[in-house]
């Protein structure tokens, strides 16, 4: 059975929701760097990887789903 990709939407709004509330990146400083170089998914990985060393939002995007996961457990 093949996975399917989240949508880049589902990954742009989980990884800035992330940023934000999580790492301490502005919003306004998103909205810069996205000014100056566009809104993409390679500029979301800059920002991924210059605030926080990970490679990619996709990566980030696993982290965030596991840790979700690991909080729904606990809840049971």
């Amino acid at each position: 059975m093949k996975t399917l990709e989240p949508s880049l939407d589902y990954v742009y709004e989980k990884v800035v929701d992330w940023l934000i509330e999580c790492v301490g990146v502005s919003i306004e400083a998103i909205n810069l760097v996205e000014t100056i170089n566009g809104t993409s998914i390679e500029t979301l990985n800059d920002i991924v990887y210059a605030t926080t060393g990970y490679r990619d939002a996709y990566t980030v995007l696993e982290e965030i789903e596991n840790e979700e996961e690991d909080e729904e457990e606990e809840e049971e």
